[in-house]
């Protein structure tokens, strides 16, 4: 799983990673759109936030996810969960699964952007080099 801040790490391996998990991680640039941002374009993504994110504000995940989408032309589009109610802990609920629509967690997700309905196991496990 990275953050948004850790994009450099993902640009300059790109050839070894085939899917991002980034769960409460944010995008550091303000309006700023730093040239490596979009080397990144063909790695699908999956960013997850909680709107009631005390320590990284949730508008720094929405805030990659559209620098992304217009500044990038991906090829593949990232998804991005973001769920009503939750705060910056959700780590646990995201990677044991029971965050997912529906699961024991009971999260409700903005409808603007992607509900977690798919096991992050088996989409991360999709996707290869």
């Amino acid at each position: 799983a990275f953050s948004l801040p850790q994009i450099g790490f993902e640009k300059e391996n790109i050839e070894k990673i085939a899917a991002i998990i980034s769960v409460s991680g944010g995008y550091p640039y303000g309006s700023q759109v730093p040239n490596y941002l979009c080397g990144i374009e063909t790695i699908p993504m999956w960013l997850f936030h909680g709107n009631n994110d005390e320590v990284v504000s949730h508008g720094t995940s929405t805030a990659g996810y559209h620098r992304i989408i217009e500044n990038c032309q991906p090829t593949v589009l990232p998804k991005l969960s973001l769920i009503d109610g939750a705060g910056h802990e959700l780590h646990h609920s995201i990677f044991d699964l029971s965050g997912m629509a529906g699961g024991a967690q009971g999260y409700v997700f903005d409808t603007r952007y992607d509900e977690y309905d798919q096991n992050i196991y088996d989409w991360l496990l999709s996707h290869s080099k």
